[in-house]
């Protein structure tokens, strides 16, 4: 049987699963990712994301990933998600790095596979961790 609750605000120290897993708000606040997007690189179509509002273009492999709700520094970590086309095997390792200076509002990254060749695959994804201002 399942219900349903509606809380306006809730006030407690720690959250308890099911199951008897015990963890504070802190630790799911603070392990969640706070942005993340699947996107084709061949166009810039966004598939999904979160806290992305939107992603720039610049060249081959070049992408600024903009933010909707800024990070409270530019310290945060970008994660890669994964990096190839498509509907078919990727034969070299892909990856991002960061392709100019970061802000608290956006990423200037490199889509690139060893050693550090430019690409845009049609599947390609980014998550970051940090915290929101």
């Amino acid at each position: 049987m399942s219900s349903t609750l509606t809380v306006t605000n809730l006030t407690a120290t720690n959250l308890t699963d099911g199951g008897g897993t015990t963890s504070t708000f802190a630790n799911v606040v603070d392990g969640s990712i706070k942005a993340y997007s699947e996107q084709d690189n061949t166009g810039v179509t966004v598939n999904q994301s979160l806290n992305q509002s939107s992603i720039t273009d610049v060249t081959t492999g070049h992408k600024v990933h903009t933010w909707t709700t800024a990070f409270s520094t530019n310290t945060y970590l970008g994660l890669v998600g994964l990096i190839g086309n498509r509907n078919s095997t990727t034969g070299t390792v892909r990856g991002v790095m960061p392709d100019g200076a970061w802000t608290t509002t956006a990423a200037d990254v490199r889509y690139a596979y060893a050693p550090s060749t430019v690409s845009d695959d049609s599947q390609a994804g980014m998550a970051v961790v940090g915290d929101l201002a």
